[in-house]
């Protein structure tokens, strides 16, 4: 099975179908160092363990900074798409400030 599949008209609510040999491959502090690499290659392969590994529900929560700190900027089309997958996929936190109306 490819690494990214389209999800099938049955599976709506999924945006991504993954395979499963190599979901629990990975620590956390191994992509990192992958993503922190000056290689491109590395970086695309810490990219896709990272994308399984959050998709398999591991609670990487040091990822997000090295993803926006070596990954963001990088000029790649294939980097691209998986930072695209990797947006999807992340917990999103929203921070509520409270707003005095005194």
């Amino acid at each position: 099975m490819s690494l990214f599949t389209p999800s099938s008209g049955s599976d709506q609510s999924c945006s991504l179908v993954l395979g499963g040999d190599q979901l629990n491959a990975w620590k956390e502090h191994d992509i990192i160092g992958k993503l922190e690499s000056k290689e491109l290659s590395d970086k695309i392969e810490g990219m896709k363990a990272g994308i399984y590994a959050i998709s398999a529900g591991e609670q990487y929560s040091r990822l997000l900074m090295s993803v926006i700190k070596y990954c963001l900027h990088v000029e790649n089309h294939t980097m691209k798409k998986l930072l695209l997958l990797y947006w999807e996929i992340v917990k999103k936190h929203s921070m509520y400030i409270h707003h005095s109306l005194h």
